[in-house]
């Protein structure tokens, strides 16, 4: 018989740890699950990995100038597509081929597990895609998909609540998602851990990768989407001093070296970090995983960057680690004495509902 074909539908682009980090833990637990995974890149205009605005206009404003920053973005967006090549079947396809396709091509069409429902560009065609409107419904999953926002959709409300309507079975990552989910439509939402914390550490082990560039003996790591905090980078550097340790900034103009890091680069370095100072999900994720000391920091930059951080609350809140968000207690080891229990749990979960929503998108076919 054959070997059934499934679809993800997720955010791509060649610059984002976490993007790649959850779509290869959905494509390794698809597989597992006896599937053919493919994840969907847009071709024609709109595809994504487009210009890292925030890396450019630090580097313009920096005294080598535009022709280093630019370089340095293309390097690092390459060995982004070099990743995907090695860890990720794609199928590249345009709006007008998945529309036209009717969900005739694959057998399961899966959405998550990123910021899928957000709706950033404010495009109803993306959204809509992403909701799955183009296959049937009883080929539709999703898989601990995210909105990343707290409060109802301010927009193409109807179509939020036709899209989450059209699934079986309902599961977000977060929350505030179940929340908006239930306000929406009265239904609940099986709330699910990340996709890469499904996957064993062990699978990761195999996957972490050592970086072309030397690392320090011992180092902590900073991580910020977007700027740190006022204050921040300086307090990291004199905690740093004090023990005798580096700092390795990651996605940082100051270290350009870091700046190309990959995916699998990625892991393997938050693996040896003494202490994670970070902002992002997946950092918090990876540092749990490996039992990293771990200080976590709110984004800036407005209403819809701290709305995001409702996911990092539910992952720290879900694991006894929400201690890990206050900045006083940076000189404290993180406790994961109990982290190992719950995420045994938090696996089986998610596996198991994954399973269930396979199982019951194939047999609606039979």
């Amino acid at each position: 018989m054959a070997v059934r074909k499934l679809l993800i539908i997720t955010m791509f682009d060649h610059n984002n740890y976490g993007q790649k980090l959850q779509n290869y833990a959905v494509q390794e637990l698809v597989r597992a699950e006896g599937l053919q995974p493919f994840t969907h890149v847009q071709t024609g205009r709109k595809r994504g990995g487009g210009i890292d605005w925030k890396l450019l206009a630090a580097y313009l404003a920096a005294p080598f100038g535009r022709g280093k920053g630019t370089r340095l973005m293309e390097k690092r967006k390459r060995r982004f597509r070099e990743f995907v090549r090695e860890n990720i079947a794609v199928a590249e396809l345009s709006w007008e081929q998945l529309a036209r396709s009717n969900g005739a091509d694959y057998d399961v069409y899966l959405t998550g597990s990123d910021q899928v429902w957000n709706n950033f560009n404010g495009d109803r065609q993306v959204l809509q895609r992403n909701f799955l409107r183009f296959a049937p419904r009883q080929k539709r999953v999703c898989f601990a998909p995210s909105f990343g926002f707290e409060g109802d959709p301010q927009m193409f409300r109807e179509d939020y609540v036709q899209g989450i309507e059209g699934f079986d079975m309902l599961s977000c990552r977060e929350r505030a998602g179940c929340d908006i989910i239930r306000r929406l439509t009265g239904r609940e939402a099986e709330l699910l851990c990340d996709p890469s914390m499904m996957l064993p550490v062990e699978r990761w082990d195999a996957f972490a990768r050592v970086p072309g560039v030397a690392l320090p003996k011992r180092y902590v790591v900073s991580f910020f989407l977007g700027a740190a905090p006022r204050g921040v980078p300086e307090r990291i550097e004199r905690y740093a001093g004090e023990r005798g340790l580096r700092v390795v900034k990651l996605r940082h103009v100051d270290q350009p070296q870091y700046y190309d890091t990959t995916p699998d680069e990625f892991v393997y370095i938050l693996r040896g970090a003494e202490r994670v100072f970070t902002n992002s999900f997946h950092a918090c994720v990876f540092s749990i995983l490996y039992h990293r000391n771990l200080t976590v920091f709110r984004r800036g930059g407005g209403e819809a960057e701290s709305n995001m951080f409702s996911r990092i609350e539910t992952l720290l809140d879900t694991f006894g680690l929400e201690g890990c968000m206050d900045a006083e207690r940076m000189d404290e080891p993180v406790d994961y004495s109990g982290v190992d229990a719950i995420l045994a749990r938090q696996r089986e979960k998610g596996v198991s509902y994954l399973h269930a929503a396979l199982e019951r998108a194939l047999a609606g076919q039979s």
